[in-house]
């Protein structure tokens, strides 16, 4: 208790219809930011919405969380949850 952690991840949940805000890591974001590996995943909840061939913009919102949400003092290897 009390110590940086040196490696975190954390499940956040991309609603249907809704697009992803990255709100959900925002409350650890002063954790994320004093350093080490944070690995967040995005899961998909209620169906494919936005994260098909032929309509991504559900994907293009988990990607645009990243650069917005985080700094470069942290290292953040993000992968999709099944």
């Amino acid at each position: 208790m009390g110590q940086k952690t040196s490696a975190q991840g954390w499940y956040a949940q991309a609603q249907s219809g809704t697009l992803f805000d990255g709100s959900q890591f925002k409350w650890r974001k002063d954790q994320i930011l004093s350093g080490g590996v944070f690995q967040p995943a995005v899961m998909p909840t209620g169906g494919w919405w936005g994260l098909k061939y032929e309509d991504n913009q559900q994907a293009v919102a988990i990607c645009n969380v990243r650069p917005a949400s985080l700094s470069s003092r942290s290292l953040s290897l993000a992968r999709a949850a099944h």
